[in-house]
């Protein structure tokens, strides 16, 4: 589980988190490269993605840069927007 903890809301403080979370992505995707886990359970790729759309963190979020912010925002809003949707449908 991903978790992103914010201080002050401003840009420059949710870019610094962006730019950990990103690191804390990519260290786990190395994990999954080379089939163990330094931390946590995820040691399979397939694994991993599927952690990340449970969390509603786009996967792509590896590729990031903290400029990107924005953008990684703006997708995991549609993404949490689609879970809370198909949660609402099921109801």
């Amino acid at each position: 589980m991903i978790f992103v903890l914010y201080s002050k809301v401003t840009l420059s403080n949710m870019q610094n988190q962006m730019i950990l979370v990103s690191e804390m992505v990519e260290f786990r995707e190395s994990d999954c490269d080379n089939g163990e886990s330094a931390y946590g359970n995820i040691s399979i790729r397939s694994e991993l993605l599927a952690n990340l759309n449970d969390n509603c963190i786009p996967t792509d979020i590896v590729a990031m840069e903290h400029t990107d912010y924005l953008c990684f925002l703006d997708k995991r809003r549609k993404m949490m927007a689609k879970k809370i949707q198909n949660y609402y449908n099921n109801l």
